[in-house]
C-alpha cells in the first residue's frame, strides 16, 4: 500500500471541492475574503505568473486557486521554511556559471559575474559535484 492510498478519500474530497471551486465567479470578493490571508497572498503570486507566461486571466486564476489548495492540503498546519529570493538569485547564478565554463573562461566568468577566479572555481567544484550525483547516483 502506498501513501496515495492512504489518502484517497483525502484527495477525493479535495477533487469534489475543487470542482466547486471552479464554478464560482473569479471576480468574487466573498470567495477571496473566505480564505486565510497567506493563501489569498500564494494565489495572487501564481495566478500573477501563470498570466506571465502567457495563460488568460481567468485560467490563470482557477488554476492558481487549484494549485494552492493542493499545497494548503498537503502542507497544511506544518511550518515550513521557503529560502528567500536572494539564495534561489545565488543558485541560478551558480547554475549559469557552471553551464557557461569551459575550462579555461574563469577570468572572464569572475569579470562577468563580479568574482573572484577562485570563487568561480569554487562554484564550478561544487556544480560538477552536484551534477554527478544527478547523473552517477550513488553504489551502495
Amino acid at each position: 500500500m502506498n501513501n496515495h492510498d492512504l489518502f484517497e478519500d483525502d484527495h477525493d474530497m479535495l477533487d469534489q471541492a475543487l470542482s466547486r471551486l471552479d464554478q464560482l465567479p473569479q471576480d468574487d470578493e466573498a470567495v477571496r475574503l473566505a480564505w486565510p490571508k497567506l493563501l489569498i497572498e500564494l494565489v495572487d503570486v501564481l495566478a500573477s505568473e501563470l498570466k506571465r507566461m502567457g495563460e488568460a486571466e481567468e485560467t490563470a486564476l482557477t488554476m492558481a486557486r487549484r494549485l494552492v489548495a493542493r499545497q494548503a492540503n498537503h502542507f497544511g498546519g506544518r511550518m515550513i521554511y521557503l529560502p528567500n529570493a536572494e539564495r534561489l538569485k545565488l543558485a541560478f547564478r551558480d547554475m549559469e556559471i557552471y553551464g557557461q565554463y569551459k575550462g579555461g573562461n574563469s577570468r572572464e566568468l569572475a569579470e562577468r559575474f563580479g568574482l573572484t577566479q577562485q570563487q568561480i572555481c569554487s562554484i564550478v567544484a561544487r556544480q560538477h559535484g552536484l551534477h554527478r550525483k544527478r547523473v552517477q547516483p550513488g553504489l551502495f
